[in-house]
């Protein structure tokens, strides 16, 4: 993990720490199986010259887009405390590969933990901020993620608890490839002086996931 990327979620949690040295706070960690799914906008364009096939020519200025996505269940681990059985600050780390791309996600978060009466269950809602990398076999681009979530937890005894969550995060990583001048006919398609690029976009993610805690 690049610790120069995540600088800014882990200072958001160390503050809250900081803030609230005199509360009550007991320190939790926690296993989800989350199931994640992102998509990926892909922008190709014409910088220069012309591509033509089937009778249709592209040329400079002219550019295509389409979004595809991928998903995977894999293990999500939290570190945190929580404060006055009413705030939740902790660090988020989870890893998933579909189809040959590798996610990374580290994120601060913090949740708002909704005591009700009458019931043990307790809701909660909350916002996350931090780093995400994303890399297949030939290259990879990272960038920020923010994103806001929202569950239940359940005591179970002895420290532990059922966690269901499920969120929504944006992104801000994106990476452009631009190829060389290319000459002559490959594939049915016919370039003329082509110069052309295609820009990679992570857009937006989705998750749901339960799992464990323990609080200490």
């Amino acid at each position: 993990i690049n610790m120069k990327k995540i600088i800014i979620s882990t200072t958001m949690v160390a503050t809250l720490f900081s803030v609230q040295a005199s509360a009550a706070m007991e320190g939790f960690i926690g296993i989800d199986a989350a199931y994640s799914n992102m998509d990926i906008k892909s922008t190709a364009l014409v910088v220069s010259g012309t591509a033509t096939a089937s009778g249709v020519t592209l040329s400079a200025g002219d550019s295509f887009s389409y979004t595809s996505d991928g998903s995977d269940t894999a293990p999500v681990i939290k570190l945190g405390v929580i404060i006055d059985d009413t705030h939740r600050a902790y660090i988020k780390y989870g890893s998933w590969k579909d189809q040959g791309v590798k996610v990374v996600n580290t994120t601060a978060n913090y949740d708002y933990l909704i005591k009700l009466n009458n019931t043990k269950l307790v809701p909660f809602i909350g916002v996350n901020a931090g780093y995400t990398k994303v890399e297949d076999e030939f290259d990879k681009m990272t960038g920020m993620t923010y994103g806001i979530q929202a569950g239940a937890i359940y005591p179970l005894g002895d420290g532990f608890e059922f966690e269901v969550n499920a969120g929504y995060s944006g992104y801000n990583a994106d990476k452009t490839y631009t190829s060389p001048t290319i000459n002559g006919t490959s594939s049915g398609v016919t370039f003329n002086n082509f110069v052309g690029s295609v820009k990679l976009e992570v857009e937006s993610s989705t998750f749901i996931s339960a799992g464990i805690n323990y609080r200490f």
